[in-house]
């Protein structure tokens, strides 16, 4: 039903009265009430639905208001005005899962690059997302806590110290780094972990503030599992780098004539007792004896650089007591072309290279062997007289190698004077 709530007021004939004291009242009449145009407002109850309409003044003669009429009906838009938001939710297309989503689908083994010097970049990553991955919830923290999804990797071990980063122009994601080791994804044990660099990893991103890096020292053999996750519940895009440690030969450094690097061969692995022995001709305890075929926590131990012959001469020179360097021409360990004993202030050696020859340079520690009594140890200018039967930690400090060009070359002879 409808109705024209205002018309029907007014059209209702309007009483008037006038008082006429206490008795009551007289004149009595009728007047017909002015028509109105209605509107098409429409008011609904629970019953009907009413034309609500907004009356104006008509200048016809005064008659009774003509029923109100329907409004027209209107076809719905078939598009949305420009400028208008739609009402109706958007949803976001949904990833699709990572193939290394869990662990025993992971990735790899992955390959292992040289590392590089402090503020440039490896030269291979493996890129992945964890977008459309899911959450770990199983393997517990390692290192971090683990609170978004993440994808697996994983590297073999080479027995020595192995560095994994996401510091990479194409990372998005605001990654977290964990390691575990295991025969199976049933039996991980944590091994490192970490959240956008350390101190403790000496390495910190210069092109993204929240990239993550770590490092541990491998065994041989050993499959290491890596997951990357985020911090919270983000997700996104990466580049994820394994490092190898270079005091392995194949490992080395690249450096160019004019460079400096630094490293310390307290994170070196290997015993140079051997190579050193055979390849640069002297003998156990020459050195001020120093070198012995002892405990494996007392053998010299280094770290691998490396740099191509421009065909004149060049320089090696690190200056740190107790600290040796030799170089070799080419990467098959047999051609030791000669170094330089420690002197007071800096082990140098020069020599005349050959173009596009690649030379590697091994810098490397002493190991300070008991000497007979009341003599000193090697490293006589920084340390205490040693007594025999002492014990003596193998030497390690932080060093510093420069590589120049020689401003004058040298002859090298294998022979035992050259190292006396």
């Amino acid at each position: 039903m409808k109705i024209s709530v205002l018309s029907l007021g007014y059209a209702l004939l309007a009483l008037q009265s006038e008082h006429v004291g206490a008795g009551g009242f007289r004149n009595l009449h009728a007047t017909a009430a002015p028509t109105f145009t209605p509107t098409t407002d429409t008011l609904t109850d629970s019953n009907a639905t009413s034309t609500n309409a907004t009356m104006a003044p008509s200048t016809d003669s005064p008659t009774s208001a003509p029923p109100p009429t329907d409004p027209p009906a209107t076809a719905p838009p078939t598009s949305r005005p420009t400028g208008v938001p739609s009402t109706s939710p958007s949803l976001a297309p949904i990833a699709p899962v990572p193939p290394n989503d869990l662990c025993a689908n992971a990735q790899g083994p992955l390959a292992i690059v040289a590392p590089v010097k402090a503020g440039t970049l490896p030269d291979l990553f493996v890129h992945g997302t964890t977008r459309g991955a899911s959450k770990d919830v199983t393997v517990g923290r390692c290192g971090v806590e683990i609170t978004s999804p993440g994808v697996w990797y994983t590297v073999t071990g080479t027995g020595s110290r192995m560095t994994i980063s996401t510091c990479s122009e194409d990372t998005e994601l605001d990654s977290k780094l964990s390691v575990f080791s295991g025969s199976s994804c049933g039996a991980l044990s944590c091994v490192a972990g970490n959240d956008d660099g350390t101190n403790s990893t000496g390495r910190y991103c210069n092109v993204h503030r929240y990239a993550s890096s770590t490092y541990w020292v491998s065994e041989l053999g050993q499959n290491y599992y890596i997951l990357v996750h985020g911090f919270s519940n983000r997700v996104g895009d990466f580049a994820l780098s394994v490092e190898g440690h270079n005091d392995r030969m194949e490992l080395a450094v690249q450096m160019a004539v004019g460079d400096t690097a630094q490293g310390d061969t307290l994170t070196a692995s290997f015993n140079l007792y051997d190579l050193l022995s055979s390849q640069c001709g002297y003998d156990d305890k020459e050195f001020y004896g120093q070198y012995y075929d002892g405990p494996e926590d007392r053998v010299p131990r280094g770290l691998w650089y490396k740099v191509v012959g421009t065909g004149g001469p060049l320089q090696a020179q690190v200056c740190l007591p107790g600290t040796r360097l030799h170089v070799f021409a080419g990467d098959n360990n047999d051609n030791c072309i000669g170094g330089d004993t420690y002197t007071r202030d800096c082990s140098t050696f020069a020599w005349d290279s050959s173009p596009g020859v690649t030379y590697y340079v091994i810098v490397h520690s002493l190991f300070r062997v008991l000497l007979p009594y009341g003599e000193y140890n090697d490293d006589r200018y920084n340390n205490p007289q040693f007594w025999n039967e002492d014990t003596i930690p193998n030497f390690s400090k932080p060093f510093e190698l420069a590589i120049t060009g020689g401003s004058d070359s040298v002859t090298i002879s294998r022979s035992k004077d050259l190292f006396n």
